[in-house]
């Protein structure tokens, strides 16, 4: 049976981004993403972990409060805890990082193309 894992998401850095750099090269990008999902009345947020392979064009603007919009697919992360316990999680390894051409929150924001960053990661940017 053919699958589908696509994800996009919309909402705000809830740090700011870490990049750590490899010998090969590589770097990775992680941050936190907010995510509204709750009612008027009971709102609630949702916290998605977003990880970004060679992301350096964009760094400086994944900010703590920073709207963003998230193209990417799930990923499981498996460790053994220290308690010797397998572990695991769900993450956003992104594709595509930008900013929304909306507000999460209804504020209109519609920056001019040339003041958008948008990337891509191809497959030939991830390290396995």
């Amino acid at each position: 049976m053919p699958s589908l894992n696509q994800v996009h998401l919309v909402g705000h850095l809830g740090r700011d981004a870490e990049t750590k750099s490899f010998a090969s090269g590589s770097a990775v990008t992680q941050f936190s993403l907010a995510l509204s999902c709750g009612t008027k009345d009971k709102p609630k947020t949702a916290w998605v972990n977003v990880k970004v392979w060679n992301a350096a064009p964009v760094v400086q603007e994944l900010q703590k409060g920073a709207a963003v919009m998230v193209e990417g697919r799930l990923e499981e992360e498996s460790w053994e805890g220290k308690d010797g316990k397998k572990q695991s999680k769900l993450v956003v390894v992104a594709q595509i990082v930008s900013k929304p051409l909306y507000e999460p929150k209804g504020k209109a924001a519609n920056p001019p193309a040339a003041q958008q960053s948008t990337w891509e990661v191809t497959d030939d940017d991830v390290p396995f």
